[in-house]
């Protein structure tokens, strides 16, 4: 039977699949530092595990309360309760994917500085690459769809020695704690759309489209103010983008709307994509944060006036046509578009295809960042649509939502959490396959496909960068571990006419997520992603080497790591005792296991045999065994009941000490 025990130095809640464990010392996961392993005393039984993988837990939203001033404390207090847990599965900690990358790659001078808070983040992109790999826009989409939907056709980011600002992200302030609350399961959320409800951290209206001309494949709704405001947490947001990233959206929203961002408060912009031989067209509605007097906004916006006698005024000026409403709120779009701009002003025209249309009924204008599109169609124009270095990136995000995606939403909130919300429309009897797709199977190849784009795809990519600065290889090492602990974090739900999945983190997974995302992207446009990884060496042949696979085992170096991955600690064994090791990949699945699991010893200088003992005695991972081949000079790492099952003879793990 399993236990579970809390850790006294972070609270951390830790399973405990064997409960002989219990009244030693075990090192906790979160914080690295040992505890005694007690057993914790629960008032109700808790649920069963769900089969094969348990998601995390995930708690009530708090009672709201009102807004007061932090009071700033000379340290950080813990974080507020999530309702959403990032806690690690309980068969293992999460997975840090703190790789060693290797020695860095030859970078371009404008990174061969030192980090520091201003770093230079290169613009440089190989002309001839291999095909990127799917997972590369995952983290840099919300950039991606904001910038490459803004860029349409721009030259290219101006300045390619510009230096980019990588701030040191500070601690958050300290907020009013919230309230206790009740933990609801996995299997509860996923089957009672009622309860995710309730942690929606914003209520507001759909998405309005007055004004919006065309017939737009792709729509863009965000709060330029708040993004670009000025207190604590958007500054951290702004500094993870890095100041080239943030300074070339500025000057995007500058050209489409004549406004910075911060001035605006409302923002929509609708993309009409429907040609190959003509190019996208932009139309774009934003409300002031600030009114202006009308006359100003009149003057600022005159020309010829093309609307009907008595109806209200719109003009038309070199290639946009433009409407002022109130005080507050302007309207733009491409001058061949004035006529249908007069006409939208009373009620608004079926300006979006039908699949944008259905999802932006279930959306949220209060949201800080929304984007729909159309996945084939995103696809098909992204050579128009997107800035070049962007183009497979995008091209790939949209394909890993597979064939039978029809159009998708994605909402970004940042609040007391980071909200994300995204919803996928399936195509139904159209998806091209002989299957229908429906949000439920949607939702089955999502679970199948996820868990896998980040464990293999992301995890075998990063191994092959090579960042050239410490600090950047640090971000980037760590970036698929962001990633896992986003996808731990979802839940997904099967509705009547789309999937959603939804995500709750901490408020600082925001910055971290961006600025893990900018890197490792960036990083990419220099990895030649036709190599492999690096494998763990093979056995020397050298005579003065033992025979046998105990023999080289036993040779002595020194042994530390400090949360390093579980197959690189073995690579690390390998390499120093010329034995080639073996992971089981298949076999610690199905125990739980994954071969990242962090480990974090130190023995200095001990036999490889003393490591071996120690990771495989290590708390919760008992399951594991070592069996060895002295035919191959091979040491596999496999599970005892995989061993068993297989006839395998399992190095007794006495004889490791």
């Amino acid at each position: 039977m399993s236990a579970r025990v809390i850790c006294p130095h972070c609270g951390k809640s830790i399973k405990l699949r064997d409960r002989s464990l219990l009244g030693k010392k075990g090192r906790c996961p979160g914080c690295d530092k040992v505890f005694p392993l007690v057993e914790q005393v629960e008032s109700e039984e808790a649920p069963p595990p769900l089969p094969a993988v348990e998601p995390p837990t995930i708690q009530a939203a708090p009672k709201r309360t009102p807004n007061k001033p932090a009071t700033p404390k000379a340290v950080a207090p813990p974080p507020d309760p999530l309702p959403f847990s990032i806690d690690p599965l309980p068969s293992e900690p999460l997975p840090e994917f703190t790789f060693d990358l290797g020695e860095p790659s030859t970078a371009p001078s404008s990174t061969a500085k030192a980090i520091s808070r201003s770093n230079s983040l290169p613009k440089s992109v190989r002309k001839k690459r291999s095909q990127w790999p799917t997972w590369i826009g995952l983290g840099i989409a919300a950039v991606a769809v904001i910038a490459g939907g803004l860029y349409l056709n721009q030259p290219k980011a101006p300045g390619k020695q510009s230096t980019s600002t990588v701030s040191t992200v500070p601690v958050p302030a300290p907020t009013t704690p919230t309230s206790a609350s009740v933990a609801y399961s996995y299997a509860a959320l996923t089957a009672d759309p009622n309860l995710v409800a309730e942690f929606r951290p914003t209520h507001g209206e759909p998405i309005p489209l007055q004004m919006l001309t065309g017939v737009n494949n792709i729509v863009i709704h965000l709060r330029p103010n708040r993004i670009w405001g000025t207190d604590h947490a958007a500054e951290e947001r702004k500094a993870s983008l890095t100041e080239d990233v943030v300074r070339w959206l500025e000057s995007r929203i500058l050209k489409l709307t004549h406004r910075a961002p911060e001035q605006i408060d409302e923002l929509l912009i609708g993309i009409s994509a429907l040609s190959k031989s003509e190019p996208p067209q932009v139309s774009v509605v934003f409300r002031l944060k600030t009114p202006e007097q009308r006359s100003a906004l009149i003057q600022e916006f005159a020309g010829e006036e093309i609307s009907a006698p008595g109806k209200p005024s719109v003009t038309r000026k070199d290639d946009s046509a433009y409407f002022v409403q109130g005080n507050d709120t302007i309207a733009i779009s491409p001058a061949a578009a004035g006529q249908d701009l007069c006409d939208a002003i009373d009620q608004p025209l079926d300006c979006v295809t039908n699949g944008i249309a259905e999802l932006i009924s279930s959306s949220d204008r209060d949201r800080t960042f929304t984007v729909l599109a159309n996945v084939d169609d995103v696809v098909t124009y992204a050579d128009q649509l997107f800035e070049p270095a962007a183009q497979l990136a995008i091209i790939h995000v949209m394909q890993a939502f597979g064939h039978d995606a029809e159009s998708v939403s994605w909402s970004l909130h940042f609040g007391q959490t980071l909200h994300s919300e995204i919803r996928v429309r399936p195509k139904g009897s159209h998806s091209g396959t002989r299957r229908i797709s429906t949000p439920a199977t949607l939702k089955t190849d999502y679970l199948k496909s996820l868990p896998e784009l980040v464990e293999h795809d992301l995890v075998d990519c990063v191994r092959k960068m090579h960042p050239a600065q410490a600090g950047f290889r640090q971000i980037i090492g760590r970036f698929p571990a962001m990633v896992e602990a986003f996808r731990q974090a979802t839940v997904l739900q099967s509705g009547p006419k789309s999937l959603t999945m939804t995500t709750v983190l901490p408020p600082k997974a925001a910055p971290n997520l961006a600025l893990g995302a900018i890197l490792t992207w960036d990083e990419s446009t220099r990895t030649n992603f036709d190599t492999s990884p690096p494998e763990i060496p093979i056995a020397a042949s050298d005579e003065k080497l033992p025979k046998t696979v105990m023999g080289r085992l036993k040779t002595e170096f020194e042994i530390e790591f400090a949360r390093k991955p579980l197959a690189d600690a073995f690579a690390y064994l390998g390499e120093e005792t010329k034995v080639t090791f073996v992971i089981d990949g298949d076999a610690l699945k199905m125990a739980g296991y994954t071969k990242n699991m962090p480990q974090t010893f130190s023995l200095g200088k001990a036999p490889g045999t003393k490591g071996i003992y120690t990771i495989l005695t290590w708390p919760m991972q008992e399951k594991l065994c070592l069996v060895i081949d002295d035919t191959k000079m091979e040491a596999l790492i496999t599970t005892t009941a995989a061993a068993n099952a297989q006839g395998l003879k399992v190095v007794p793990i006495e004889s490791l000490k």
